[in-house]
């Protein structure tokens, strides 16, 4: 078969086309993590939930110390830590000794969070390690300037960062 420049010229057409055809169809799979259904109803719930169980001792850009009533579960402060800590573009963290602030609220002790733009691995205090938070990777977020500071369980993007730190430091973490 001869090829003519007519016959480059259309065939380097069909391939551009392809082209296009392909990044389009990969750019429309869902490669970004979405907020579902349940996480919605999880906010709300919450939401409204938080009012009534939970009390502020001490807020700023980077702590939260906060009392929460016996029996309603220790995700409802994960829950008011991530939402305050996300007003300042910040994702929240709890350590092992959060629990032990020596702050009461009628004989029941504050928890206290630490809010930070980046991954904290231990308490720069008490040099507890983190048990929670809700620290995640940008990248997997279509639209992190809504999604990345919510309330989430603890993602195996922060338990990797945990492993490595463990790896370098086995004896201090």
């Amino acid at each position: 078969m001869k090829f003519t420049v007519i016959n480059i010229k259309v065939i380097i057409f069909i391939i551009f086309i392809t082209q296009i055809c392909f990044s389009e169809a990969q750019s429309n799979t869902k490669i970004y993590k979405e907020i579902s259904k349940d996480e919605q109803n999880f906010i709300l719930k919450n939401q409204k939930k938080i009012k009534k169980y939970t009390k502020y001792f001490k807020r700023d850009d980077n702590s939260i110390l906060a009392v929460l009533k016996p029996g309603v579960g220790i995700s409802l402060l994960d829950f008011l830590a991530a939402t305050h800590c996300a007003e300042y573009k910040k994702f929240a963290f709890r350590f092992k000794d959060s629990g032990k602030t020596r702050i009461f609220y009628n004989r029941i002790e504050a928890y206290y969070y630490q809010c930070s733009e980046n991954a904290i691995i231990k308490d720069s205090v008490t040099n507890s390690r983190v048990t929670w938070t809700n620290y995640d990777d940008k990248s997997f977020y279509k639209y992190p300037e809504k999604h990345l500071f919510l309330y989430r369980e603890k993602t195996k993007t922060f338990d990797k960062i945990l492993s490595a730190a463990k790896k370098k430091r086995p004896i201090n973490i």
